[in-house]
């Protein structure tokens, strides 16, 4: 198996393995002090599953966040056994032992085109590993894709509160 595909699957199994987001700083210090590869490597590894879909990021309080999407976990479900077990026993060692614990709600989106002018955007609110909502929209313009996910990670609170008063009421 090539090494870059490796990365891709160590930092999949890491993200799908924690009961919490995990951030850039754990995943890029895990990695780093196991000396699996070097900092230039990974940060392209992690723009990779960006670009390719395999995970969603966030920023909260300044550290950035990461999520498998499904089709991430479809990914590490497939081949997820091509990683040893030593290196899945480092992840769930160091999982175990790092501080995770992220007790706000935090916003989550991005989007995916889907067919000719179209691309679907999801948003969701997590709180730990429980999502409190979860939402996707069909549009018909990357422009418009682009402007609701900044827009729900500047206003997903008053989003979320709005809806919940529309439907308790």
């Amino acid at each position: 198996m090539d090494l870059r595909t490796l990365y891709r699957l160590i930092v999949l199994y890491m993200i799908g393995e924690s009961n919490d987001p995990l951030s850039n700083t754990q995943i890029t210090g895990f990695i780093l002090e196991k000396e699996y590869t070097n900092y230039f490597v990974l940060q392209e590894t992690i723009r990779n599953l960006l670009d390719s879909g395999l995970i969603i990021s966030e920023s909260v309080h300044g550290n950035t966040l990461y999520y498998l999407t499904e089709e991430g976990r479809q990914t590490l479900s497939y081949f997820g056994e091509k990683i040893s077990d030593s290196i899945k026993e480092d992840v769930l060692d160091f999982l175990e032992n790092a501080n995770l614990y992220y007790d706000e709600p935090v916003a989550a989106s991005g989007y995916e085109k889907t067919g000719d002018n179209k691309y679907d955007v999801t948003c969701s609110i997590r709180n730990r590993k429980k999502t409190l909502l979860q939402i996707v929209l069909s549009v018909s313009t990357e422009e418009q894709a682009d402007a609701i996910c900044r827009n729900w990670n500047e206003q997903y609170i008053n989003t979320y509160t709005g809806i919940l008063d529309l439907l308790l009421n």
